[in-house]
Order: structure tokens, then sequence, then C-alpha cells
């Protein structure tokens, strides 16, 4: 029964019967098919079998000749997207860095889809981010600090990459106000003023992730960045 294979089958298997179908003529069939990619979802998935339902959910948009993507698919992508980026492990996040994976898939045919998923992504980063300064504030653990902005900068980097996150101007503005803090509390502190040149590093380099900053050296970044009581320098180049 072909309304059955319709409802039942595997958007990953029905992907390849679209052209079939529609070839029909039954209008039936095609609102089955437009019913059944109102209802795809990416909850609850692997990192392979959302990667094979995103590459359905765009295929099937395309052979029938449907914008990317139509209303209702677009809104539950737009609520979906970013409460997995914010639930899902650092490896998992990592993946969907990659270049085919289901979100890279998902977030290149909608910009409505990528912003929902850049607002949840650069939010995540810069949270993480402004955690590792302020433990760096209150414990002085230097070795733990350069490891996690280790772990930042490699998921950052990924990201920005492929294109998944851009960072707002105000985020970098807040982290290069903290990191300048922190550079105050080690100048003011002789146990702790030999960390001073390696915290301007990390800022320098975190500053550069989030913005492509190209000021000369991380001073003026920090002199640029004090949040909300100085105006930023020229860029450079």
């Amino acid at each position: 029964n072909i309304c059955f294979l319709v409802e039942s089958a595997p958007l990953v298997d029905l992907q390849h019967r679209v052209c079939e179908l529609l070839k029909t003529g039954e209008r039936s069939l095609e609102e089955g098919l437009l019913d059944r990619l109102k209802h795809s979802s990416m909850k609850n998935r692997t990192f392979v079998d959302m990667r094979a339902v995103a590459d359905a959910v765009v295929t099937m948009h395309q052979k029938m000749e449907l914008p990317l993507f139509i209303p209702e698919v677009e809104e539950t992508l737009c609520v979906e997207l970013p409460g997995l980026v914010k639930a899902w492990n650092l490896e998992r996040l990592q993946m969907e860095c990659e270049t085919e994976a289901g979100l890279q898939t998902l977030t290149r045919a909608s910009s409505r889809v990528w912003d929902s998923v850049n607002n949840e992504l650069s939010n995540r980063l810069f949270q993480w981010m402004q955690e590792t300064i302020s433990n760096l504030r209150q414990s002085r653990g230097m070795d733990k600090a350069q490891a996690e902005i280790g772990q930042w900068k490699k998921m950052a980097l990924r990201a920005i990459s492929v294109g998944l996150v851009a960072f707002a101007p105000e985020m970098k503005d807040k982290i290069i106000s903290l990191f300048a803090r922190c550079y105050d509390d080690c100048l003011g502190n002789p146990h702790f003023s030999q960390h001073a040149d390696e915290i301007d590093r990390m800022l320098f380099q975190v500053a550069v992730i989030m913005g492509a900053d190209r000021r000369t050296n991380p001073a003026e970044i920090r002199k640029a960045g004090t949040f909300s009581t100085k105006p930023a320098l020229p860029r450079i180049g």
C-alpha cells in the first residue's frame, strides 16, 4: 500500500521515493509527504542518525520544490536545535562542527535556523569563558585555566571555521574586560604577578578568536576593551 509507505517508511528511505510518488499525481500522497516533513524531529538522535535525517529533510524539500524550510519545519528546528546545542556534551558538539554533520546541513539551509543555533552556541561559549576567568580570579589556578582555555579555543575555532558561530561584539568586550580585571589583580598581588604575562597572552588569543581583532598587542586590547568605559581603538589593517 503506497499510503502506508508514505506514513511509515523512515525519512531516510522515503527521500528516494519522492519523485516516483509525486509522479502519480495523487494529492493524498503529496499531503502525506508534507505531513511527514512537518512532524520530523532531531531530538534524541545519534550523530549518524541526525546526519542522515537532516540530509533526508533537505532532500525532500528540494525534490518537492519547497522553500528551505517550510514554516512548520523551520519553527521546529528553531526550537529543537538550540536546546540540543545547550544539552550536548563537548564531544558531540565538536562532532556537529564537522562539515557534513546534521547540524551543519540544517543551518546552511536556513538563515533563521542558523541564527537560532548561533545565539545558543555563542552564548554557551561566552558563558564557558566567563566562568573560566571568574574561577581563575578566585582560585589563581593557572594550570587549570590554561587547560580550560585550550579546550575552549579548540571548540570555538572548529565552530568558527565551518561558519557555525559568530560572537556579538559585546560578548568579546565583556570577556576582554574580565581578563583585564584578572590582569590587574595579578599585578596587585606580589605572589601572582608572574602570571600577568600569561594572562595577557591568553587575553590576546581569546580576543582574536572572538572578534578577529587586529590590534598589535594585548595591552592595547586590554585598554580598549574595558567594558562600557572606553571606546574601542581603531582597527589596524
